[in-house]
This record gives structure tokens, sequence and C-alpha cells, in this order.
């Protein structure tokens, strides 16, 4: 499936683009802060955020001059503006290689004011030489020692996998390393993930010794099998047991094998060995006449020193094959010392846009007196808007197997039965043409239309 966006702006005219992925560095922070609402310069300074912006599959550059006025000569490269919610929080902005350093310059002392919103908007310069803007937001907050002085801090050594032309993932790319940084009594930690905005899904944790098993089936009968450890029969059969009968008897024999079984949730049980080796854990059998199945959990929560200091710190991992098909993933953790404490941070999939023979183009025309209504007699007509669909292998035109979307200044656009364009419309524009008249357009003014097209 091949996908490309025409856009115009009654008098501009766009091909199909590179996509553009960003994110900060840091999209949420909490500053400790004494009784009084104080956070000294040590605890003010270690926080930063950095911008990255990517075209396809190439690092567009921060540029700290103005690159606007003369686009073309600057393609791959974005200014950013920062504008804070509340005048009492002051941020300064900085270039630290390719990217955008954002420090905190000043924050109110006190227990009242705790926290802010920083828009960070990006203004990049494509390959093409077109403007695209997209705003980005860091969630800041204040912890009052004694009170809410708790923080979690998630740090990653890169937020982002490659992929190719065809959205797969680049072989040979390391995992990435979440470290979890913890200030104050955070209590139990529990870590979740989040796939393309979806809901929570929990992290179990593996430290060492232990390893957490999924058993897709919560019943209380887990169907026909044998469960082993190290390839030794632990439980003959799981016909009538529930997962926590299964943990029941391999405690009922821990001085027999050398496993402990814990309950974590209706799904979750950890096992561990009390010599400090990693259980191998299999099963055998069917549930329901389908194979029983369990499945460790797709990540791995592990207590390290993350950051060398002699403490046990913790830290996430996320595999490529963990990442799997999504377009971003978002680490949660939360701890129970706090009402709110807690820190997230997204994994995003870089693209690399089609090109060459597997790319398509799209050109929007208009069918008479090109993209302008005039003021007097041209006010009467109807401009019929035509998305035209090129392969770039052949240069032919695509009429086949394609579908359309029309929007209209970034909304998806409405027509009636004969494919007017109507803000009181109800009906989706997705044939090859739309219809404006001069009173769709405000007077002295534009509008954006954008097909997008996909071609099967």
């Amino acid at each position: 499936m091949k996908v490309a966006n025409g856009s115009i702006t009654l008098l501009d005219v766009k091909d199909g683009e590179q996509p553009i992925t960003m994110w900060m560095s840091n999209a949420n922070h909490t500053f400790v802060a004494d009784a009084s609402g104080y956070v000294v310069d040590i605890e003010k300074n270690a926080f930063f955020t950095e911008s990255t912006v990517f075209i396809g599959e190439t690092e567009a550059i921060y540029s700290e001059t103005d690159i606007l006025s003369n686009p073309t000569a600057n393609k791959y490269k974005y200014n950013v503006s920062i504008s804070s919610s509340k005048t009492s929080w002051t941020f300064i902005k900085s270039k630290n290689g390719n990217k955008a350093k954002i420090v905190a310059s000043t924050i109110p002392i006190g227990t009242t004011d705790k926290s802010d919103t920083l828009t960070v908007t990006v203004s990049v310069v494509n390959e093409k030489g077109n403007i695209q803007q997209s705003s980005m937001v860091v969630t800041l907050s204040k912890g009052i020692q004694g009170v809410d002085g708790v923080a979690i801090r998630l740090e990653a050594d890169k937020q982002y996998f490659m992929a190719d032309g065809v959205n797969n993932l680049v072989g040979g790319q390391s995992d990435i390393n979440i470290s979890i940084k913890t200030i104050g009594e955070v209590g139990t930690l529990t870590a979740y993930k989040r796939v393309n905005g979806g809901s929570e899904t929990q992290i179990i944790s593996n430290d060492g010794s232990v390893i957490s098993i999924y058993f897709e089936s919560s019943s209380d009968d887990l169907g026909e099998g044998s469960f082993f450890i190290d390839g030794s029969e632990v439980i003959g059969t799981l016909a009538g047991l529930s997962i926590s009968q299964v943990a029941e008897r391999i405690n009922d024999n821990t001085a027999v094998h050398g496993f402990t079984a814990e309950i974590i949730s209706v799904h979750y049980m950890k096992i561990s060995a009390q010599d400090g080796h990693t259980p191998n854990v299999s099963c055998s059998g069917n549930y329901n006449g389908e194979p029983f199945v369990f499945a460790l959990p797709s990540m791995t929560f592990n207590a390290i020193d993350a950051n060398n200091d002699g403490e046990n710190d913790t830290n996430i991992v996320v595999s490529p094959s963990d990442f799997g098909t999504a377009d971003t993933m978002t680490i949660i953790v939360r701890g129970t010392g706090g009402a709110t404490v807690s820190d997230s941070i997204t994994i995003a999939r870089v693209k690399q846009g089609i090109k060459g023979e597997s790319a398509i183009t799209v050109n929007i025309v208009s069918d008479t007196n090109g993209n302008v209504f005039k003021n007097g007699d041209l006010d009467t007509h109807i401009k019929v808007l035509t998305a035209n669909v090129y392969d770039m292998e052949t240069g032919s035109q695509i009429t086949s197997g394609v579908t359309y979307l029309w929007k209209v200044n970034g909304a998806v656009a409405k027509v009636d039965a004969t494919e007017n364009y109507s803000t009181g419309a109800t009906i989706n524009a997705t044939k090859s043409y739309i219809k404006f008249d001069s009173t769709d357009v405000p007077d002295g003014g534009a509008i954006d239309v954008t097909c997008e097209v996909t071609v099967a």
C-alpha cells in the first residue's frame, strides 16, 4: 500500500512529502523543593529537555537564526519558540548539536505555584523547502519536602527505532535502555506501556533469579498439561487448577525443587530460584482444545544500579521486537509514595519516506480560473478541485485502486450529495474531486485544502 498527500492553500500546490517525527527528551519533570517551596540551583540546573526532529530518516538541524524567511536555502533545518503558561516560570533555549536545549531559568518560590506547562513550537523546513509547524508540551511540577517531595525520573539512551521505506524496522538496532531514577520515598514502582495512544498494559518486574510468567487464561481450570521448571516436571497435570493453585503446589514442594511462586495478578505469577539462577519454565497440554499458552512479559523491568551510585535503581529494556509494529510506545512508571508521583517517556518509529520508483505523487488542479476567486462576476463560479495521482516510476497517472480523503484547514471535509463542500454537510469527501464556491473562502483570505490518497 502506498500513501501520499497533496495539499493546496488555494494558491499553492504541494506534492507528497517525507514524514516528520519529533519529540522532547524530557516531557515530564518534577523539581524537588524544600519545605518553603525553594528549588536549589543544583536541582534546577539538573533539568533540561532537548528537541529531536527527523525528516524521513534524516535528523534535522536546529538553527538559532531565522530560516523561515528563506526556506529554500534552509532545507532540513528547524526553528523553535517556547511559551510558558505562567510568567513566574521562565526558560532559556540554546543550541546543542542538532538539537534545541531548554533549561529552567526561574522557578518560583512558595508552596502554591507548583506546576507549569511549557509549549514548544517547532517550525521545520522539509526536503522540498516547505514549512511545517507543530507544537509539543513539556509538563513541569514542583514537589514540596515533607508534603510531596518525591519524584520519578525516566532517562532513555535513545527514543526511536528506525524504519525503512515500507515501514519495517531496520535490522541490527540496539535495545533502548530506560533508567528509572527516584527521589524521596516513592514507594513501590509499577511500570506500564501504552502503544499508539491506546490503553495501558502493565510491565511486570524481572530481577535476576525471578521470572514473571503471563498466563493467557485466568480461568479456574487451566486445562490439560504439565508444568516444568528447568526441565523437571513440577506439576503433573494442570487440569482443574487455577493460577493460585499452581502457585500453592510449587510452594508446597519448595524443599524438593528449590523454587517459590508468587501471584501478582489474575494473569501473572513470579517464580524464583532459591540458588539465584533464572528459572526456565515451560508447559505442555491444551486449554479448551487449544494448545496451552503462557508467555513472558514483552519487556523486562529489572532492578539494577542504573547510575552506579551503589544504590539499587531500576531500568526498563525495550528491544526492537518489543516495539514491533508500533508507531509510538509510551512507558509510564508510577510509585505509591505520593498521589501523583510518576513519569513517562515516549519512543517513536522514525520512518524513511518512500522514494524513487516506489513513490507516488499527488497534484491538485482546478477546473476553471485557477485557484483564485475574484470579486465581481467570478463570485458565482464553482471551482472543481481534482486530485491527480502519478506513479513516479512510469510517470503515468493512477486511476484504479485509489482512495481519497479531502481535508480543509486540517479537518475532514464534508460535502453534500453532489460533492459540494459545506460546513453544514455530513458526508466525508472521498471522491477524486471536490467542489467549492466563493462563499467557502473568507473575503481576502485563504483556506488550506489537502487530499490524502492511498494506492493499494
